[in-house]
């Protein structure tokens, strides 16, 4: 989610395997102007937002699995793009993000490959010429925070692989390299991750998912990049990706967590201030979920709302009736 086109609405970027993203323009009432093509690389699995060259205008990048590289596409600030620039990745990547790594203030690319996590890092001119690479074996995603308050950007990771299945703490340099921490285990771990302060204390936690025990794992920041065991909530079974917001407007983060076996609903339970989650809610999507879901205050009432690309190329969205 960006507003790509200036205007003040949030837009919805969607990516798809046949090498191409598609852009639906917001309106402002929460719903979705018809899509936008704009060709990348083949098998884009992944898509992110933000300004990567400082003109104030956000960007995207692409993670293109088959083609094994990533796209970056500058904003002309109408909602359409420059000719796409592409880099070389390891081994088809499928998770990207931004975030200022090497503390230089532009957006940097981080990006998950099965046994890297990469970094590729700005230029300062929206060019990605140094590529940093970590061996991470089995990683899905990752997500971003100071966890041990050094000022430099740490990682952390859900992994499946023969020696190790979890979540994993990765300490960053501040240059782009990380060192491998503390080791979570999880018997079957979702692919997503999110942090966020779970327990008000001022201190990052995480969620993870277990695809098994269809639970909510929580892991509680103690400030010096380990975390407490897992504090464990029942979900919905299989789940997959998880988002963290405040949903109802209380003050303490909520869960969402979406399935990725037949792909048909999604899951939202309360945050109780202490790392547990209650209060089930489930909602159905329609044409089953075709990639993780998307916050964001679609319709500018101050609320999160949440957004649903489906595989039948249906947009489900739910807009916050604003409860609190």
């Amino acid at each position: 989610m960006s507003d790509l086109n200036s205007d003040g609405n949030l837009d919805l970027i969607v990516g798809d395997e046949g090498g191409a993203i598609s852009v639906f323009p917001g309106k402002p009432n929460g719903t979705f102007r018809q899509p936008k093509g704009f060709l990348v690389g083949a098998g884009v699995y992944w898509v992110a937002a933000g300004d990567v060259n400082s003109d104030g205008k956000n960007d995207v990048v692409t993670a293109n699995t088959l083609a094994k590289t990533i796209s970056i596409l500058i904003n002309n600030g109408d909602g359409t793009f420059e000719q796409h620039v592409d880099y070389p990745a390891q081994k088809g990547v499928s998770f990207v993000l931004l975030a200022d790594v090497n503390g230089d203030g532009k957006q940097d690319i981080i990006g998950a490959e099965s046994s890297y996590v990469s970094v590729w890092l700005n230029d300062g001119s929206g060019h990605f010429p140094n590529r940093v690479d970590t061996s991470v074996e089995g990683v899905s995603a990752v997500a971003v925070g100071d966890f041990n308050r050094d000022g430099n950007l740490d990682l952390v990771s859900t992994e499946s692989s023969k020696s190790f299945s979890g979540s994993a703490v990765l300490l960053g340099d501040g240059a782009g390299h990380f060192t491998v921490g503390q080791q979570l285990p999880i018997a079957k771990p979702g692919f997503g991750v999110a942090v966020g302060d779970l327990n008000g204390d001022g201190l990052l936690d995480f969620v993870a998912l277990n695809f098994f025990g269809n639970t909510v794992e929580a892991f509680l920041g103690k400030g010096d990049g380990t975390f407490s065991g897992a504090v464990t909530s029942k979900t919905s079974y299989s789940p997959s990706w998880v988002v963290l917001a405040d949903f109802n407007r209380d003050g303490k983060l909520d869960v969402l967590t979406t399935n990725n076996d037949d792909g048909e609903f999604a899951t939202l339970m309360f945050g109780s201030g202490d790392g547990t989650f209650s209060g089930k809610q489930t909602y159905w999507i329609e044409g089953g979920l075709g990639s993780p879901a998307v916050t964001g205050d679609f319709n500018g009432d101050g609320a999160p709302d949440v957004g649903f690309p489906a595989y039948s190329d249906v947009i489900t969205v739910y807009l916050n009736t604003g409860v609190k």
